[in-house]
This record gives structure tokens, C-alpha cells and sequence, in this order.
């Protein structure tokens, strides 16, 4: 990850820093030390036990906007953290991917029957830590996130570029396979402060809102984002046959038959196409749509954000929504 993006999540996570360092001895510790297989998996890959790490300091910023106490369960933190590990292992299998943070993915030094076995166990072992927490809202949460997030990538690999594309469509999608995740760091975050229910829902809202900003802003960046920032090749995407919001709002912008053609290329996937595909994106506005509705996502985050009074922890929520608008990887 580019030194640059850990110096500013770094600076936001301030607040949460001795948290987020006894989050770190566990998550490795889980990861390296007390599995000999995955700690032979994760020796020749890791990259991957790095990353932003946005959905701990989600919930523990979340946690301490509700007023927690110093008291933790840095279990639940490592248990979101699996939980994406996990996600993106089985994704760079379904996606064919190589490079990951500009590291060799798993599936590339291992090949995909071990990467999505890997998966396969680091979702059991969510399972497991999720059960031994202090509080049964977590298991019930985490069970509900999991169905949610394999019902929206087992949705976006069936329909795929099978139908007209559907800002509608794409938004459940991005709901359940990115949204839901960090709905639940928010929200355990509450949960973990021993908040009222409804602050734990306004939470929940909260993550979800970044979340469905933080998938349109990625999916941005794959078109006009830095290919060596990001750590992976721009128009993946389009390699993978992948129909996101900027394409789509320039398809409703466009003829049938200019839609139709362009979904003829991504079907095809031929690499020669990119630059074509740019130009169709960029001519209607899909960009520049897509950060509009990115934009209207995080204005709402914002509006939750108000209801609570002023902390370092409410500070540091409203720069990372600022983070996520203005990254380039």
C-alpha cells in the first residue's frame, strides 16, 4: 500500500491508535502465529495481511463516537478483517486476478483450488471467533453479512453484462457485496459501546453510506484512477466484464444501439477495446455522474454524523469520509 495512503489513514485514526495496535497483534497473531497453515500460505504473499484496514477503524471510531469505554473486544475487529480477507481471496478467483496490492496474489502462487480453500477456512474460522465474543448480536450480524456479500457477488457473476444495465441493480449489488460489511463495523462498533439500538441502526446506516460511496469512488478509479497506486491495472473492470456505475450512467445516457455496442465489447473483453470504452464513458459523463452520486452517499453519512456531539472520534469519522472522496488508490 502507497505510503502516502497509510500516513493519512494513520493521521485520521489518531484518536483509536493504541486500539487499532492491539488490533493489529491479534489479527497477525491469528493470521501468523497460532495457524501453521495459513502462516505457510501468507509467508509468500504479505501483501495481504497488510491493507487500509478501514473496517476496524471503522468500528472502533464508531464504537467511541457512541461513547465506549477504553474496554474492548478486539475480537471483533479481527473477525471484520477475516471476513474481508476472505471476500477478496474468493474474488481474485472469480476475477482472475494476479496482482493485489501490487503484490502476487494468492491464486497466482498458489493456484485457485488453494486460494478459494483458504477462503473457504478463513470463513469458518470468522465463524468461530464470532462465537466466542461477549455479545450474540455479533454472531447474528456477521452471519447476516456474510449471506448478504455472497448474495451480491454470486448476483453480479450471474447477471454480469447478461442484461440492460441498471443504476437500480448496480446499487443492490454494491449494498450487499460492499455496504453490508462496513454497515456491520459501524454498527458493532455501537454494539461493542453498549449503545441503544437505534444509535447501533444509525451506525449501521452510517457504514453503509460509506461503504456504497467507497465501492462508487473504486469503481471510478478504475477508469480514471493510478494504476501504480492502486497496486493492479486499471480497466480491470472492463476485463472482467464488470458493468459499474460510470459505464452505467453513460448507457442511460446513450442510444440503445450505442449501449448495445459497448456491451458487446465488454462481453468480448478484447483489451484493444479499452481505449473506446474510456471514450464512451468520459463523452457521456459516467464519471462524472458517478462522483455525483458518490458525493450524495457521503453528504448523507455526513448528515448522521451531526446528530451526535462533537469528539476526536466524530472528527475523525468526518475525515475519512474526505479520505475516501479524494483518494486516487
Amino acid at each position: 500500500m502507497h505510503a502516502e495512503i497509510q500516513q493519512a489513514l494513520a493521521t485520521i485514526a489518531t484518536p483509536i491508535r493504541e486500539e487499532l495496535e492491539r488490533f493489529e497483534t491479534a489479527y497477525l497473531g491469528v493470521l501468523q502465529e497460532e495457524d501453521p497453515y495459513l502462516e505457510r500460505l501468507f509467508a509468500q504473499t504479505p501483501e495481504l495481511l497488510r491493507g487500509k484496514r478501514l473496517r476496524p477503524i471503522l468500528f472502533y471510531l464508531c464504537k467511541g463516537l457512541a461513547g465506549g469505554s477504553t474496554a474492548e473486544e478486539v475480537q471483533i475487529p479481527v473477525v471484520l478483517e477475516m471476513l474481508h480477507l476472505a471476500s477478496l481471496l474468493h474474488d481474485d478467483v472469480v476475477d482472475d486476478s494476479d496482482l493485489r496490492r501490487g503484490e502476487q496474489t494468492l491464486n497466482a502462487v498458489w493456484g485457485n483450488a488453494v486460494s478459494v480453500l483458504a477462503g473457504d477456512y478463513l470463513m469458518a474460522r470468522v465463524l468461530s471467533l464470532s462465537a466466542r465474543t461477549s455479545w450474540p448480536q455479533v454472531q447474528r450480524r456477521v452471519l447476516q453479512t456474510i449471506e448478504a456479500m455472497t448474495r451480491g457477488e454470486l448476483r453480479q457473476a450471474i447477471e454480469k453484462t447478461n442484461c440492460r444495465p441498471s443504476s437500480a441493480r448496480y446499487f443492490e449489488i454494491a449494498e450487499d457485496k460492499t455496504a453490508v460489511l462496513f454497515g456491520a463495523a459501524a454498527e458493532l462498533g455501537g454494539v461493542a459501546a453498549a449503545a441503544e439500538e437505534t444509535v447501533q441502526s444509525d451506525l449501521n446506516r452510517f457504514g453503509r453510506y460509506f461503504g456504497l460511496a467507497f465501492q462508487i469512488h473504486d469503481d471510478i478509479l478504475d477508469y480514471s484512477g493510478d494504476g501504480e497506486r492502486m497496486g493492479k491495472p486499471v480497466g480491470q473492470d472492463f476485463q472482467d466484464g464488470l458493468l459499474t456505475l460510470p459505464v452505467i450512467r453513460a448507457c442511460e445516457k446513450a442510444t440503445e444501439t450505442e449501449c448495445a455496442d459497448i456491451l458487446a465489447l465488454f462481453r468480448a473483453g478484447n483489451p484493444a477495446s479499452w481505449a473506446r470504452i474510456q471514450n464512451f464513458v468520459v463523452r457521456f459523463g459516467g464519471v462524472d455522474d458517478a462522483l455525483g452520486q458518490a458525493r450524495r452517499f457521503s453528504e448523507k453519512g455526513i448528515t448522521l454524523l451531526s446528530e451526535f456531539a462533537p469528539s476526536p472520534y466524530k472528527t475523525a469519522l468526518s475525515a475519512l469520509i474526505t479520505f475516501d472522496s479524494e483518494r486516487t488508490g
